[in-house]
């Protein structure tokens, strides 16, 4: 079974070589890990001094656009995104297992136990510090705009006098 995009343009177009060469993969590795299409293009390839930055963009461009090296930068970056995810799941698994072995023994500190009822219950989104305002007033923005600009020019024309 096909697992990936990457695999799949190769299955379909079998004609082409299914790998890329070293320096597209240390390009798409770099890309798919955060580096700007420029940044990855002159690590890897040998880019002179006096090669213009222009030249080097159509050049990273261009290697960017190859299907080949597309899909594979695609497919790195789905992969990275998916263990970051995993990772953040498993630490947080880990902080709540912990928080609730607080909680639960009877050794530990009443305040300590509120400590971590409250870290539960955050992480959990019990507690939320946004404030959501409601605008109860009868006057439309338009006219509070020409308000606030009437006694501002009233303000300004008392100093002046």
């Amino acid at each position: 079974m096909l697992k990936s995009a990457y695999e799949l343009y190769f299955f379909i177009g079998g004609f082409m070589s299914k790998k890329l060469t070293d320096k597209q993969e240390k390009f798409a590795r770099a890309v798919s890990s955060g580096s700007t299409i420029t940044q990855a293009y002159k690590s890897v390839y040998d880019v002179k001094d006096t090669t213009k930055p222009k030249s080097i963009w159509e050049q990273a461009s261009a290697l960017a656009s190859n299907l080949k090296v597309a899909s594979r930068i695609s497919e790195l970056s789905t992969k990275s995104e998916e263990d970051h995810r995993m990772h953040a799941n498993s630490r947080r698994q880990y902080v709540l297992k912990n928080l609730e072995t607080i909680i639960e023994d009877n050794s530990n500190r009443t305040s300590d136990k509120l400590t971590a009822l409250t870290l539960l219950g955050k992480t959990i989104g019990m507690y939320s510090d946004k404030i959501e305002l409601e605008n109860t007033s009868e006057h439309s923005v338009e006219q509070l705009e020409d308000q606030l600009e009437k006694k501002l020019s009233e303000l300004f024309n008392s100093r002046a006098s």
